[in-house]
Order: C-alpha cells, then sequence, then structure tokens
C-alpha cells in the first residue's frame, strides 16, 4: 500500500493511499478537479486533512450517496432534455385554466405583500417554506384553491422566493437590484410548474383544470412539466431525462481537408468534392 500526501492551497494538505501510482494520480486529479468531498474514492478511501487533524470523507453528502467510477461514467451518458410540445384542450379547459392563472396572481400578489408587511414590522423575512404552510391552512378553508391540484400551487411561491433570492444577489453584487413587483391583469402568471405530471392515454391531466392532449408523448423518464399559455396556444415543456449515446469512436481517424477532393481520411477513404453545375447559369447570362 502506497500513502504519498500533497498540500493544495485552499484545500490544506490531502492524504491519498492506493495501491499503485497510477491510480493514485487519477485519485488525485479528480480530487483537484471536483473537490475532495465529492470525488470518488478506492478502498481505503481519500482522506482529507486540516488544520484540526485528519477526518474521512463523509460516505453521504446532503443525502446524496457517492459513486463509484463506473456509475459515474454510466451517469455521464444521461442528459436532461427540454421538449415543448403544443397541446390541444377543448373551450372549458380552456376556461378553467384562466381561473387557475388568475389564482396564481392573486397568489403572488398576496405573497408578495406577506413578505413586505413582514419585513416592515419585524425586521425579518419570511421562507417559502412558511409560506407554503400558510397555503395548506388557506386551502383547508377555502373551496376556490383545495380544487386545484397544490403542486403547481407551490410553484408560485417557489418562483417568488427565486426573484428574492435573485434581488439580493444582485444588491450584494452592487448591480440594479429590481425588487420583484405586484402583478396586474396584463401581466400576470402565465406558466406553473407540475412537479409530478400525470400522463395517461397520451394526454397531460391536471386536477381541478382539465386534459392537455398531446401529439406526442416524450420518450424518456419525465421529470417535471410546464404549462405556458401564450395569446396563441397552450404550450407544454416536459423536462425529460434521456440516454445519449456514447459519441466517441472506437479508433481515432485523421480528417485533412484537401482541394481536388473534400476531405480525406487517415484509413484512405476520400470524401468527393462537391462540384455546382453553373451551366443553367451561364445560359441564363447568355441571354440577356
Amino acid at each position: 500500500m502506497t500513502e504519498r500526501g500533497f498540500r493544495v492551497r485552499g484545500l490544506g494538505e490531502i492524504a491519498i493511499r492506493c495501491d499503485d501510482l497510477e491510480r493514485m494520480t487519477w485519485e488525485l486529479h479528480t480530487c483537484l478537479t471536483i473537490g475532495p468531498e465529492r470525488c470518488c474514492s478506492f478502498v481505503p478511501p481519500v482522506q482529507c486533512a486540516g488544520e484540526r487533524g485528519q477526518r474521512p470523507v463523509p460516505d453521504t453528502l446532503h443525502g446524496i450517496d457517492y459513486m463509484t467510477h463506473e456509475a459515474r461514467a454510466s451517469a455521464d451518458t444521461r442528459r436532461v432534455r427540454t421538449v415543448t410540445c403544443t397541446a390541444s384542450v377543448n373551450a372549458a379547459t380552456h376556461c378553467r385554466l384562466d381561473v387557475f392563472l388568475r389564482q396564481q396572481t392573486t397568489l403572488w400578489n398576496a405573497a408578495l405583500e406577506e413578505r413586505i408587511d413582514c419585513y416592515r414590522k419585524t425586521g425579518k423575512t419570511i421562507t417559502a417554506f412558511d409560506q407554503m404552510k400558510s397555503l395548506t391552512v388557506i386551502r383547508g378553508e377555502d373551496e376556490d384553491f383545495r380544487q386545484f391540484n397544490v403542486g403547481p400551487q407551490r410553484s408560485v411561491l417557489r418562483r417568488l422566493d427565486k426573484s428574492f433570492r435573485s434581488f439580493f444577489e444582485r444588491v450584494r453584487r452592487g448591480e440594479t437590484p429590481g425588487f420583484p413587483r405586484f402583478k396586474g391583469r396584463s401581466r400576470g402568471i402565465r406558466s406553473f410548474d407540475i412537479p409530478d405530471p400525470v400522463i395517461r392515454d397520451g394526454s397531460l391531466w391536471l386536477k381541478g383544470v382539465g386534459r392537455f392532449r398531446l401529439p406526442s408523448v416524450p420518450a424518456g423518464r419525465i421529470l417535471q412539466a410546464r404549462v405556458v399559455k401564450t395569446p396563441l396556444r397552450v404550450v407544454v415543456q416536459f423536462a425529460v431525462e434521456v440516454e445519449v449515446p456514447d459519441a466517441r469512436p472506437s479508433e481515432p481517424v485523421g480528417i485533412d481537408l484537401g482541394v481536388k477532393d473534400r476531405a480525406i481520411l487517415s484509413t484512405g477513404e476520400t470524401v468527393p468534392a462537391v462540384r455546382i453545375d453553373r451551366r443553367p447559369l451561364r445560359r441564363a447570362q447568355r441571354a440577356v
């Protein structure tokens, strides 16, 4: 067993124990690239030593298990893509969708006013989780809020919380703050997120709103959906996790661009050049 120690600025001392020097080099590179607390570790694991002594890297961080090198490589083939579909809805669904969007606008304004009043009176701010608890109480007392799904209603509170975090971040950087504004009828909420979309019979179903008929269901694991109402149509955007094939070739091939041929490969193959037939153009020019 080989053990080497390295001292890196900002990270302290990193002690790595591994079977051979090649794997030790890879482990150090991974540790410096993505951080010692996120790196993949062999057995025994990477040890990070600070000023207070050595401590082993925990097996989990914020509930996320560390992956081995093989598992990380397989995870690199998965990507999240946004698939946009134009939904077909009937007149009744259109009316219920307008009612829900107006309710979302009212909820935004009420949540914004609650944050402003709380800061003026107590000098403290409230979080999105506090307002979600208040939303639960409102849903228990108001039938108009209870008839719709709670997931899209919480999305507007998350959006408001994101606006406030962006506001304070711009203030910290010294930029134009841009305080979140109240939304009127002409610039109200026009979209909402669905954390757990229900897809059945080629359609998206939403409690209290109705059915959104889709031209096709996206292939892959659907993580989230967003419904956007534009002046002309209703659009559904899906965040889909798809498998991306490995585009790396098994054997590298060199390409040399030429004049006579478009390209010549290192394997000896040639790609013919594209020759434009200019005879019709010449005939048309002579006829002028």
